[in-house]
C-alpha cells in the first residue's frame, strides 16, 4: 500500500520518477490532494501506469482516489 496526500503536479513528477514501481503488483495506491480540474490528468496517468480506479471520493474541493495496480 502506498499513500500520497500531495498536489497533482508533484504526483505527476513522482510517477515520472518511478512511483508505480513502489507499488507491488496487485497492490493498492491511495492518492489525495487532487483538485477537480486536475482529476482528468491524474486518471489518465493512473491508467497509463497500469492502475485501475476502484474508488473516488470528494470532500469540498479535494478529491481522493484508490487505485489498484493490475500488473
Amino acid at each position: 500500500l502506498v499513500v500520497a496526500n500531495i498536489i497533482a503536479p508533484v504526483l505527476i513528477r513522482l510517477f515520472e520518477d518511478g512511483l508505480r514501481d513502489t507499488v507491488s503488483p496487485k497492490g493498492n495506491l491511495i492518492l489525495s490532494g487532487i483538485l477537480g480540474e486536475q482529476l482528468p490528468g491524474i486518471l489518465t496517468l493512473l491508467d497509463g501506469h497500469g492502475f485501475t480506479l476502484k474508488t473516488q471520493r470528494q470532500q469540498g474541493e479535494w478529491i481522493g482516489l484508490w487505485g489498484k495496480r493490475e500488473n
